[in-house]
């Protein structure tokens, strides 16, 4: 900072500095790599600002957090936290934890979604270095992409300049010959799709090799699928048997209450519960609903696999079962009716 306020004093010399030090935040963002902080110990004020800065962020079990702003006299509000804080954690909390400045421990950090993995004392650089690597396992554009997409898609005003953002960015990456690379890295990889990928490709740059077929497993007694027909929309489900773990994308959407709490507007709220979306009452989205006019294809198949020993349930869109999941699919079909 001594070199950018040379000759200049006063609040104008404050402001520099000031610019300076903030300006560490965007710059993480415009790294084309994913930056990935390792939080050791205490991570309070300015520790914690570039941390929340950075995409990925591990802590060790032991560290501590705080904003820690205003207790030295200045503005809670520091280095983007303001705007960084809210969007991991919900707006209410962040004004607690800015305005209070109280500490809090790594599990609440875990809990609250300020990081996402905690690790044993001692170990949190090596699990980010090992974190790393499996991110360098992806392509160098599909990372840029998914980084610049997740950031600026935070601010944009609807889910259709969403994806017309992740639109683009998928025809780049198509276009990168990345998709070429990565088949090429897995010769003996084979893919397969529905009936409908067979007829109508999802991507040029897939070719299937053949089209699941429900009473032909592709991996008998590992792996089994059942796919749930609709007139328009239609997914395949997975079973792995030895976890007793069924895997899903679109098909049920089970939001809780913190989730909404977190990242649905008010009024969009009570929408949630309206569409049986919510971890209360699971279900099918409306509009894949409205497109199972003929239900029978739809209920067989859900009887197929209800006689599944199902545990687990992991969804695209919801929280995991991590038990009773042959109840939650239950009643996450109940909407099919008998």
């Amino acid at each position: 900072p001594g070199a950018i306020v040379e000759g200049v004093s006063g609040p104008r010399a404050g402001l520099l500095a000031q610019n300076r030090m903030a300006s560490l935040v965007p710059h993480l963002r415009r790294i084309q790599q994913p930056v990935i902080a390792a939080i050791n110990g205490a991570a309070y004020g300015g520790g914690l600002g570039l941390a929340l800065g950075c995409d990925l962020r591990i802590a060790a079990r032991s560290a501590k957090l705080c904003v820690q702003f205003i207790r030295v006299g200045v503005s809670g509000c520091d280095i983007g936290v303001s705007y960084t804080l809210p969007r991991l954690v919900g707006a209410a909390r962040a004004h607690d934890l800015i305005m209070t400045a109280r500490p809090f421990t790594a599990e609440e950090a875990e809990r609250w979604g300020v990081v996402t993995r905690l690790s044993d004392d001692g170990r949190v650089v090596d699990d980010a270095l090992a974190l790393a690597d499996e991110l360098c396992d992806f392509s160098p554009f599909g990372l840029f992409a998914t980084k610049q997409v997740m950031w600026a898609n935070l601010d944009v005003p609807n889910l259709e300049a969403a994806i017309q953002l992740e639109n683009r960015n998928q025809i780049m990456a198509g276009s990168s010959g990345e998709t070429e690379e990565a088949a090429r890295a897995f010769p003996e990889a084979k893919s397969f799709g529905t009936a409908g990928h067979a007829k109508n490709p999802p991507s040029r740059h897939i070719q299937l090799d053949g089209v699941l077929d429900d009473d032909a497993p592709l991996f008998p007694g590992e792996l089994e699928h059942r796919t749930v027909h609709g007139t328009e929309l239609g997914e395949v489900l997975m079973f792995h048997r030895a976890s007793r773990t069924v895997i899903l994308a679109d098909l049920i959407e089970a939001f809780s209450d913190d989730f909404l709490q977190q990242h649905w507007s008010w009024w969009q709220r009570p929408l949630a519960v309206l569409d049986g979306v919510t971890l209360k009452k699971p279900g099918a989205p409306r509009e894949w609903r409205l497109s199972f006019t003929d239900r029978a294809p739809a209920r067989a198949a859900r009887d197929k696999l209800l006689g599944w020993p199902v545990t687990r349930v992991i969804m695209a869109h919801g929280e995991w079962q991590r038990a009773n999941g042959h109840a939650f699919l239950k009643r996450a079909f109940a909407w099919l009716g008998d």
